[in-house]
């Protein structure tokens, strides 16, 4: 009786619930999508609850404007702003009525008393005022509304009339309503300025006090306006002449709104209205009154927004031409806050924010779960939902713990009870549409065709009482696969009579992985695939054996985990395996896996059943939630209440997907339907901005808002402080991710979930950085983040100036130490440089002796020499005797004349060396009748010369030049100086004869005291000769810096 009364309830709960019924609970004229709605009110940090106007700044903050206090929002927490009587920098009113922002990002204020202009630098406003001896002023301190049109000229409406601001001057020019006057508004108090995509400049007028309004289109060449106004006796007219709002939609649509309670489609054509009623009863209206509009917005969709004084919120799908209203209902904290709703803003990412009056702020968002679909959205049968399958001819089938197997034939619909218990089933259609379904010990046959089934096999003794089927598989070549909580798995033959066996067995690494079957799958190649509790297993037909595939700690390419191994093979061929900790996709050329886990160690890491949807995207359910995996992006995305999600427990064994592509969930008291085409993952990228700092757990004040702080210093004993940051999402903004780094302390990043604040102790005096990135409740990351640098100034013993202090102080005591030493020294070397000085006098002194003395000595000689000559007879003997006398005489005049110009410290001059030698080379060379070239570079560097390097270069080129003329029969010689850095390069060429380099000419001594020569004053020396190609000897020499 009571088996029976459960397949009643559940066919009667699936014909009402699952089958499409008509929508006849609502409100007539109201169908469409269901929404998402979150308060923010005055317990979160709200300043006050009546709410007259939100926006959104270019850093992504949310701005409200309240009937006392301007708050800027960040997601969970509220800066206030508001009036200082001392302050002329404060608001100039607490009472706000509008806000803007414009293309510069600057933040305007508009009050009760003054317009505000916000400089987020020094978080102070600027005013302006009416002023009634200025005719340049703002023609009221009331301000209503703004408008930035797309010439970049700003106007403001106010209680007495349209302003246009001057940016340059910052004065105002305004229009005041003048009657019959068409270059006047008709009504002074601005609600609303619209400038369509064709340039027309509409503006909204009217209030509750006055008679007049109306909409006016605004010809800003000519300066004149065309009025729309009510007329009683014209349906075609505006419905009111009190304007509340305006709006272009994206199709390029007028809609106006009006105090009446109609929204207005202008058309553009005729000039003239139609009226779109609310479709409203009186039971809905929580405030006394008639019908209000104070707002129209279009979402992201294009439907439109409707915000009402007491009817609440109304969407409108204008291509459906329907309505669906939504409301305020104390017992349901997920409704609107008040039904009295005063504004409407949309934010960058298509949140629709209502500012209502005495219930602060609603926010309202579409869920992808809360859209009805096929099948409803849930049925709950009171029983656990073991199994749920689709055939070939879109029957449905569900599996349930005490009321059995049922089939649901969608043509007929009709249900038949196939087996009177569902408790562990599991079914598989093969290709001949054959079901097979499994119980705990037996396997049945199906025949779709026929509606006739049969049980064909059943776990043979005496294992049959000891284990039970979990799972099963037909095969492509007409084997029966069954596996047990045993670890057994069947291979039954076509005849479903024989049957092999395979098990695990230790001393057989290829027998099958140990552990219960929890899934089975033929890939497109036609491979077995074996999941178990502890690892994957490859059937390999041609051997009978098994490759299996386990985790590894020590290897990031085995699975995760061998826990559970669900399996998948996706559109692309790819296999996947699901285990207790991810999912894997099997490589198939290096027989390894990658891995793919959720940021969230505690949900989403157990993978069961999954199947993929008509986008290639993975699902699988466990817990109160249900999980998206993209392969494409490599990223999760989870689902639960906050998307409308029914607070139900998934199983995360029993899923399927319908040919419709719905998928369908069985849960521990019935069924979830959802279809994954309605899930839109929001592609926002939230700024990330740094909202607070703190230091030893207190909040610091802050001259300028932290988000546009680029550093901050902290000194050592601030131990303690943290930084606090948002992701400006505001969609469920408890679910956006973080993750932060200190680059100088944080080797990796830190994921941190949704916490908002970052807290460091005891940091080195040093500079660091801090990064910070975030996401949206959807997953999308901003890997770009934000950053600020943060400076730990060292303690005062170890700051810059107490180090040089101390330093010098030390330096001053070893000085005083020292100093007796260092006198000593520094005494020394004057002492030296005397003694050097009068060496140097000497080296004069020896050189001019020499010159004067000697050589006067021997020039005598020489004339004497000279004299003899001339009277002596004409003996030849004596005149050879003679002629030695005067040669001799005169190489020593030579001699000595070097010596004396090597000597001579005038001399040491590069310079002059240089000059030396040339003068040199040419009188010798000149004399023995040879062509020669003698080449400088045009700057000679400033070295000076030792006497003995002097002396000993201009010996070696000296004998070169003497060889080349004694010698080398040569009739050409080129002498070439050049300086590389500290080096000079002298080379001394001729063409004459050569020779052969290992048969010196003579005894070779000639050539070696050169080299010795070049040597002695660390040169080196080297000679290049060829017979019939001449001689070149080169030398070079290091100058001592």
């Amino acid at each position: 009786m009571v088996h029976q009364l459960l397949i009643a309830t559940l066919l009667y709960l699936i014909y009402f619930l699952v089958i499409p019924q008509e929508l006849s609970a609502q409100t007539p004229g109201l169908s469409g999508i269901n929404v998402l709605i979150n308060r923010i009110s005055t317990e979160q940090g709200l300043s006050n609850s009546e709410v007259n106007a939100i926006t959104q700044d270019k850093q992504g903050f949310i701005w409200i404007g309240t009937a006392y206090g301007l708050n800027r929002f960040d997601g969970e927490n509220f800066t206030v702003f508001v009036n200082d009587p001392n302050d002329l920098t404060s608001l100039s009113d607490s009472f706000i009525w509008s806000l803007y922002v414009d293309r510069e990002g600057t933040l305007w204020v508009g009050t009760q008393y003054g317009l505000n202009k916000f400089n987020p630098a020094t978080r102070t406003f600027k005013r302006y005022f009416h002023n009634p001896e200025n005719p340049q002023s703002l023609s009221s301190n009331e301000i209503r509304s703004f408008y930035e049109d797309r010439a970049g000229v700003f106007w403001v409406g106010t209680a007495r009339g349209l302003n246009r601001f001057d940016r340059t001057t910052e004065t105002w020019t305004f229009f005041l309503p003048t009657p019959n006057d068409s270059t006047r508004p008709g009504d002074n108090f601005v609600n609303a300025i619209l400038e369509d995509r064709q340039g027309n400049f509409w503006i909204g007028t009217g209030n509750f006090l006055m008679n007049g309004g109306g909409l006016h289109k605004f010809d800003r060449s000519s300066g004149t306006f065309k009025h729309f106004w009510y007329n009683p006796s014209d349906q075609k007219s505006l419905s009111d002449n009190w304007v509340t709002s305006i709006l272009e939609d994206q199709s390029g649509t007028i809609w106006v709104t009006s105090d009446a309670g109609d929204v207005n489609k202008f058309d553009k054509v005729f000039g003239n209205f139609t009226r779109l009623k609310l479709p409203v009863a009186e039971s809905t209206n929580l405030n006394s009154g008639t019908l209000s509009i104070k707002c129209i917005r279009e979402d992201n969709l294009g439907a439109l927004w409707i915000a009402t004084w007491g009817w609440g919120l109304f969407r409108y799908e204008k291509r459906t031409e329907t309505f669906m209203q939504y409301t305020f209902d104390a017992a349901n904290p997920g409704s609107l806050s008040n039904p009295a709703v005063n504004m409407l803003y949309i934010d960058k990412a298509g949140l629709l924010w209502a500012g209502t009056s005495r219930g602060g702020v609603s926010t309202v968002a579409t869920k992808p779960f809360l859209h009805r679909h096929t099948l409803g959205n849930s049925l709950r049968i009171g029983s656990r939902v073991d199994d749920l399958f689709t055939d070939s001819q879109g029957s449905f089938w569900i599996g349930a713990v005490g009321i059995g197997l049922l089939r649901f034939d969608i043509l007929t619909r009709r249900f038949t009870n196939v087996l009177p218990d569902g408790t562990g089933i599991k079914m598989y259609e093969d290709a001949t549409e054959i079901i097979w379904i499994s119980t705990l010990d037996e396997v049945t046959k199906y025949n779709i065709k026929t509606g006739t089934s049969a049980v064909v096999w059943s776990i043979p003794s005496p294992h049959g009482s000891q284990e039970w089927i979990s799972s099963i598989l037909p095969d492509k070549e007409g084997f029966l696969w069954v596996g047990t909580n045993g670890g057994s798995l069947y291979r039954i033959g076509r005849n479903l009579k024989e049957y092999s066996v395979f098990t695990h067995d230790t001393q057989n690494p290829k027998s099958i992985t140990a552990g219960p079957i929890n899934s089975m799958l033929q890939d497109q190649t036609g491979i077995i695939w074996i999941g178990t509790t502890e690892g994957l297993s490859r059937f390999n037909k041609d051997t009978q054996s098994f490759s299996r595939f386990t985790h590894d700690e020590r290897d990031s390419t085995s699975l995760s985990s061998n826990y559970w191994c669900s399996l998948l093979e996706d559109r692309s061929g790819d296999l996947w395996v699901g285990t207790s900790d991810g999912l894997n996709r099997f490589n198939e050329e290096s027989l390894n896996f990658t891995r793919f886990y959720t940021a969230d160690q505690r949900h989403g890491r157990f993978v069961n059943l999954m199947l993929e949807d008509n986008k290639g995207r993975f699902w699988y359910g466990g817990g109160s939630n249900i999980f998206m995996f993209d392969p494409a992006a490599g990223s999760f995305r989870s689902f639960d209440e906050s998307d409308g999600l029914e607070h139900v427990d998934v199983l995360g064994w029993s899923l399927i997907k319908l040919k419709s592509g719905e998928l369908v969930f069985g849960t521990a008291n019935g069924i979830l339907v959802f279809n994954p085409e309605s899930v839109k993952v929001s592609s926002y990228v939230p700024p990330i901005v740094i909202t607070g700092l703190k230091k030893l757990n207190q909040t610091i004040n802050l001259a300028t808002l932290p988000e546009l702080m680029s550093e901050i210093t902290f000194e050592h004993e601030d131990n303690v402080f943290s930084i606090e940051y948002a992701a400006l999402s505001y969609d469920m903004p408890a679910f956006n991710q973080y993750a932060y780094k200190l680059e100088g302390f944080d080797k990796d990043w830190v994921y941190c979930g949704n916490r908002r604040e970052a807290t460091y102790t005891n940091l080195d005096p040093g500079v660091y950085t801090f990064f910070v990135k975030g996401s949206n409740h959807d997953g999308v990351w901003n890997e770009q983040g934000t950053s600020i640098t943060i400076i730990i100034s060292p303690p005062w013993w170890k700051t810059w100036w107490f180090t040089i202090f101390f330093w010098v102080s030390v330096a001053g005591s070893i000085g005083g130490t020292l100093r007796y030493v260092e006198k000593r020294k520094l005494q020394k070397k004057i002492e030296r440089l005397e003694r050097e000085r009068a060496l140097e006098k000497e080296r004069v002194r020896i050189s001019q002796d020499m010159h004067d003395e000697v050589g006067s000595s021997l020039s005598e000689i020489s004339i004497l020499s000279e004299l003899l000559k001339r009277d002596m007879s004409k003996s030849e003997e004596a005149e050879i005797h003679l002629r030695d006398i005067s040669d001799r005489s005169a190489e020593v005049i030579e001699n000595i004349g070097q010596i004396i110009w090597a000597i001579n410290p005038r001399n040491d001059p590069l310079d002059n060396l240089v000059a030396h030698l040339r003068l040199y080379t040419a009188d010798y060379i000149r004399k023995a009748g040879i062509k020669y070239s003698f080449k400088i570079p045009d700057n000679i560097p400033a070295y000076h010369l030792s006497a003995e390097v002097r002396r000993n270069v201009f010996l070696v080129v000296k004998e070169a030049l003497h060889n080349i003329v004694k010698h080398s029969c040569a009739t050409e010689v080129q002498v070439r100086v050049d300086f590389l850095q500290n080096q000079m390069i002298i080379s001394v060429k001729d063409n004459g004869e050569g020779f052969s380099i290992n048969q010196k000419p003579g005894s070779g001594n000639g050539l070696i005291n050169m080299q010795k020569r070049i040597e002695n004053i660390g040169g080196t020396f080297k000679i290049e000769s060829e017979p019939g190609q001449g001689t070149g000897i080169t030398i070079t020499v290091n100058f001592i810096v």
